[in-house]
């Protein structure tokens, strides 16, 4: 902690409460060859430093909350050729206002075998939870880059890219997820997530094409068109049941205490007669072109894809991730189509006095301009319904949604 030079090699961290290894508002190091499991927040943390200057290579986190943890981290940080396998959740650097130098930025994650972060039972606190089942998580970040990695059987999302809200919100801009393979995830390989999408790119990426939403690959191109919208809020009140779960302490995750230590590890060779060396300038940027993505281990199976609508698992639903997508995200479409249906419905009644053109140019702006195009058509287009019966459909029943929302993100905790 608060040092600048550092360095942690063929180290060895199980059971503890909170991480296994720990570098905070720390700059220029390293961690290699880095084994770790059972502790109840992440194998590794790196956090509140920018520009970090900082390497994690040849690790292995196996049974832990996160598989890594960085809050407000960034800045020539590279988390490369590791195995982050089995934990509760995967690689989560995250932005928070709890800690200094926000948002987290400019993460290298790349030549990574991330596999099978769904362990309900490992031990866990806090943010684990949120990220479980996902395999590389970029929580709130700016200028992050994912390459190049395997990202093999995840029960939710492989790659997910989502705002974070804290006392500030924290978006997701300008990150690049490219030429990673993903496979075996229940919800879908890869994710974005929230209302905005500022400069977040996928390209190169081998997959079996499973996106929440859908096409992201196509609309959030890294050279070519990067629609700013998602127009697909399924995604966020996932996330916010996902919340409300965490906050219930699901999944309820063991003991750290009483988690099975690991065996022997590895040691470092010739270390008896190895010259020690001062942890003096000990970063050294590496070589990207280098680095490779992991070929699967014998013996993993590629598991077959979730039964999902919209983004909601159908055979193993949790309540919140259930009730919070179902009304926040389906109902809207309901209650739009209802607005739709009486809009039409009364255009067809008022054919005698209504000329074809305008039929014809409301019907276009009903259909094609979503939301927005049928209420212009209840204050502009001269309907014969009251007045007050289409300020009660449209006003009424955006207010009852909103209200009844509200009070679910209140009681459930997710906000």
């Amino acid at each position: 902690t608060g040092v600048t030079g550092y360095r942690g090699s063929y180290l060895t961290a199980h059971n503890n409460g909170d991480y296994g290894i720990y570098g905070f508002d720390s700059f220029d190091g390293q961690f290699d060859h880095v084994f770790a499991s059972g502790n109840r927040d992440s194998c590794i943390y790196i956090g509140q430093c920018y520009p970090c200057n900082a390497v994690v290579t040849d690790s292995i986190s196996v049974e832990n909350g996160l598989a890594f943890s960085g809050t407000n981290a960034g800045g020539d940080l590279y988390l490369i050729n590791s195995v982050w396998e089995d934990n509760m959740g995967g690689l989560a650097p995250n932005s928070l206002d709890s800690e200094l130098y926000p948002p987290h930025r400019e993460v290298y994650i790349g030549g990574n075998l991330v596999i099978n972060n769904n362990n309900a039972d490992a031990p866990t606190k806090g943010f684990a939870r949120l990220a479980w089942g996902e395999g590389i998580v970029l929580a709130g970040g700016e200028g992050d880059v994912v390459e190049k990695n395997l990202v093999v059987n995840h029960d939710r999302i492989g790659i997910v890219t989502n705002v974070l809200p804290d006392k500030n919100i924290w978006w997701a801009s300008d990150n690049t997820v490219r030429d990673n393979t993903i496979a075996g995830t229940g919800i879908a390989d890869l994710g974005l997530v929230g209302p905005l999408s500022k400069g977040n790119c996928f390209e190169g990426n081998l997959m079996a094409g499973w996106t929440v939403p859908p096409f992201v690959s196509l609309y959030h191109t890294c050279g070519g068109i990067n629609m700013p919208f998602q127009f697909d809020l399924g995604t966020l009140f996932f996330l916010m049941g996902a919340q409300a779960d965490a906050n219930a302490h699901v999944p309820p995750g063991s003991d750290y205490r009483t988690w099975p230590p690991p065996g022997d590890q590895i040691n470092m060779p010739d270390a008896q007669t190895a010259t020690a060396m001062p942890a003096y300038q000990v970063f050294e940027k590496p070589n990207l072109d280098e680095i490779k993505t992991p070929e699967l281990p014998a013996g993993i199976e590629i598991r077959s894809k979730e039964l999902v609508v919209s983004g909601v698992p159908v055979t193993e639903p949790t309540v919140w991730t259930f009730v919070l997508t179902l009304w926040g995200y389906f109902l809207p479409l309901a209650l739009v189509g209802a607005w739709i249906g009486l809009a039409i419905w009364d255009m067809v009644r008022r054919e005698d006095e209504m000329s074809k053109g305008a039929v014809i140019g409301w019907f276009a702006a009903i259909l094609l301009i979503p939301i927005l195009g049928v209420i212009l058509y209840y204050i502009f287009g001269k309907s014969t319904i009251p007045a007050w019966l289409r300020g009660l459909v449209v006003g009424g029943g955006a207010a009852a949604y909103l209200i009844v929302l509200v009070a679910m993100l209140l009681v459930s905790g997710a906000v």
